[in-house]
């Protein structure tokens, strides 16, 4: 039977992991609203946490299992070529660019020959900002990767990620989101997201770019003062390619993937 792995951050555990200065611990998402008849294949579901304790599983349909595993600092709990489908998305703002590969060669690794892999990422951009807006997520950006190593648009590079895995057929897409009420309801959704990212990281990237928290939320709130009749917009990235049936580690090729060529770690 076909089987496939998702592996994430928890988006409920997002603020928790930023105002605790990047614990990296992952906790489980409530599976509630899956019926079990709707999966008619074997299906795992992974998490991924950074922290270092042991893989954790548990049963939550007759085939549909659960794990919080540790993909940087240890192996995945599964045997080489075991997953036929193998998704990986949103854990950009979790990553450092170390973390990245540490974390794409485990999804390789259990990837079976002729099996896929799926990134999908938000790339932390925002398009159509006004001047002080830009001014402020540009120095937010540089900062993150100075300071944190980290790439906060790596979901450009999804694809670069995998050809530099030496995956074949890569293909990708992207989906752009609206910011602000001229995007309907999607569009105030993605607004609220934002309030929420600059509230829960005030604490900790205030630090980082030399402020205040109360100047940190200042400096939000005028990007998103601005951005009310410009048509910001942000996109979401996915990319998707085939493990070869010849596949060999050494098809690894960093340089194909342009943030693993800077002097980030």
């Amino acid at each position: 039977m076909d089987s496939s792995l998702d592996t994430t951050h928890s988006s409920e555990i997002h603020s928790q992991l930023l105002s605790s200065h990047i614990e990296d611990t992952a906790t489980v998402s409530s599976m509630s609203d899956i019926e079990e008849d709707h999966l008619e294949t074997t299906t795992r579901i992974g998490q991924l946490f950074i922290n270092g304790s042991p893989p954790i599983s548990r049963k939550l349909l007759q085939n549909l299992e659960f794990y919080e595993a540790n993909v940087v600092n240890a192996k995945l709990p599964f045997e080489d070529n075991h997953f036929d489908f193998v998704q990986q998305r949103l854990v950009t703002s979790s990553f450092t660019i170390s973390d990245w590969k540490c974390a794409i060669q485990e999804l390789v690794r259990v990837t079976k020959p002729g099996g896929y892999i799926q990134l999908l990422e938000i790339d932390h951009y925002t398009f159509n900002l006004g001047p002080l807006g830009k001014l402020w997520e540009a120095e937010l950006i540089n900062t993150i990767r100075e300071k944190r190593k980290m790439e906060p648009r790596m979901a450009c590079h999804l694809p670069d990620l995998l050809k530099a895995m030496g995956m074949a057929d890569v293909s990708s897409k992207l989906v752009s989101i609206p910011f602000g009420s001229w995007g309907l309801d999607l569009g105030v959704l993605w607004k609220n997201n934002i309030e929420s990212f600059a509230e829960s990281t005030a604490p900790l990237f205030s630090k980082l770019v030399g402020c205040t928290p109360a100047e940190y939320r200042q400096k939000w709130r005028t990007l998103i003062e601005e951005a009310k009749d410009r048509k910001a917009f942000s996109n979401i990235h996915a990319a998707w390619a085939r493990k070869p049936a010849d596949y060999k580690q050494d098809a690894i090729d960093w340089s194909l993937c342009p943030p693993f060529c800077t002097d980030i770690k």
